[in-house]
């Protein structure tokens, strides 16, 4: 299988008890992402998918490199619609690796640097620029859905951050 991102939710958007949580006024997007997936992988309401480049599964969790992934997917997206290369740094350690998205037309080519032992075979991956943009977009919603189901009141605030950076409404 090729290069491939997911939030599956597990559980309803109304199951379980929300969260109340005390949130700094000056905190941004990124903060809202961190909390948000630390606050997911403690109340288990999803399960994070990211693998490609010859290794199906990459090590991954809610709670780390979800919220990597997360922080730097507004600008991915941006740079997307707007036609220019984007980076994704999977920064935790174990992952270590770069996803640089460069688009090619109706295409997007992606290409994968380790910093670790690990070499991704092949180093390029290929799709359709909608396939890639579709997927992103599912990511972000069912994220949002499972960041409800923890914390409404985070929720309404990392979107509202998220519109705001990319001025696309989820």
């Amino acid at each position: 299988m090729g290069f491939h991102v997911a939030f599956v939710p597990t559980a309803p958007p109304d199951a379980g008890s929300a969260i109340q949580l005390e949130i700094e006024p000056r905190s941004g997007y990124r903060e809202f992402i961190m909390t948000g997936c630390y606050m997911m992988e403690e109340a288990g309401v999803g399960v994070f998918q990211i693998g490609g480049f010859g290794q199906e599964e990459w090590q991954h969790d809610v709670g780390y490199e979800l919220s990597a992934f997360m922080e730097q997917l507004p600008a991915l997206m941006v740079s997307l619609r707007e036609n220019h290369t984007g980076k994704v740094d999977m920064y935790p350690q174990g992952v270590e690796r770069t996803l640089t998205f460069r688009p090619i037309g109706e295409h997007v080519e992606i290409q994968c640097a380790s910093r670790t032992d690990w070499v991704p075979h092949p180093e390029f991956e290929t799709m359709t620029r909608n396939e890639l943009e579709s997927m992103l977009t599912e990511l972000a919603q069912n994220f949002f859905i499972g960041l409800k189901a923890t914390s409404p009141e985070l929720a309404n605030r990392a979107i509202q951050a998220w519109n705001e950076m990319i001025e696309v409404n989820l």
